[in-house]
């Protein structure tokens, strides 16, 4: 009795071999941007770190500022003013000249009031009294008992005689320029006395500054000595 031969289907011992044997494929596309792929952000910590980062440097801020408002100053005006009317009056006591004081418009302060010697006045005191216009400008008028050259060289600035007189100056004063330094001044020579107006403003305010000037008479005290 001949055996029928039959071929017999695989087992599950050749589908595991061929599994084996066959490396895995993916069929499934990488994600892209824009096609609906979800990127997130920064994660609660760095939302953290930025906020904590910014609100320390804001608290920095408002200390510096509060430093700041404590230790600041107004600073104070460079100009500081003076009281010469009582220095006039004392100089009027003292010489045998009139001495001029100025009845100046609102705005105008005065800087300096002093009598004293300088290096070309010939051992005679000087009076000197500096004023600052409501335009930042400086005026002064200066006296003393002396005619010499040099002290008028000394109070001009070693300005130059013009020879040719602005028109807004007022008879018997002679007009002094010194070059660049935007000086002007005018002098006049009384009796021994040389009386210097002088400043950075224009011809017509040096000669309204003159019509400013009066003489300041003697107290009654220095009269009886």
């Amino acid at each position: 009795m001949s055996a029928s031969h039959h071929t017999a289907p695989p087992g599950p011992a050749s589908q595991n071999t061929a599994s084996h044997d066959q490396a895995p494929t993916s069929t499934d596309p990488a994600p892209e941007f824009g096609s609906g792929t979800t990127v997130r952000g920064p994660g609660k910590s760095m939302r953290a770190t930025v906020r904590d980062m910014a609100l320390s440097m804001g608290l920095v801020v408002v200390v510096i500022f509060f430093f700041m408002a404590l230790t600041w100053r107004p600073q104070p005006d460079p100009v500081r003013a003076v009281d010469s009317q009582p220095v006039a009056q004392a100089v009027a006591d003292a010489v045998s000249f009139p001495v001029l004081h100025p009845t100046v418009p609102a705005g105008w302060r005065a800087t300096s009031a002093r009598y004293e010697e300088t290096e070309q006045s010939n051992d005679e005191p000087v009076w000197f009294n500096g004023w600052v216009t409501a335009a930042d400008q400086y005026v002064a008028v200066v006296q003393a008992d002396t005619s010499a050259e040099d002290f008028v060289e000394e109070q001009t600035l070693s300005g130059v005689p013009l020879e040719t007189a602005p028109a807004e100056i007022p008879s018997g004063w002679d007009a002094y320029m010194t070059n660049n330094e935007g000086q002007r001044s005018l002098v006049r020579q009384d009796l021994g006395v040389t009386t210097v107006v002088t400043g950075s403003v224009s011809w017509g305010e040096l000669a309204a500054f003159i019509d400013m000037l009066q003489p300041v008479p003697p107290s009654p005290s220095a009269i009886s000595r």
